[in-house]
């Protein structure tokens, strides 16, 4: 049952993870030039416990699934 609902999960998910960091200038770097591209972006955060009680957060950029490749341009060649 649960490979099915992976499958299906799958197959109807619009949004994929494109790029991921833990640096919020980072973060705001890519996901500035995905934008002005034209190309719609999603954030997804999640907090983590880091040493001493410190905390760590992974940002997570998504696009949608048609523009994963122009996304990928962008963010690796500037295109």
């Amino acid at each position: 049952m649960n490979m099915l609902n992976e499958i299906l999960n799958n197959l109807f998910k619009k949004w994929e993870i494109v790029y991921f960091t833990q640096d919020a200038g980072e973060y705001a770097k890519v996901s500035g030039k995905l934008i002005n591209n034209n190309i719609k972006v999603k954030t997804k955060m999640m907090n983590q416990g880091g040493r001493m009680g410190g905390r760590l957060v992974t940002y997570k950029i998504l696009v949608k699934k048609d523009d994963v490749h122009k996304a990928n341009n962008v963010i690796h060649h500037g295109k």
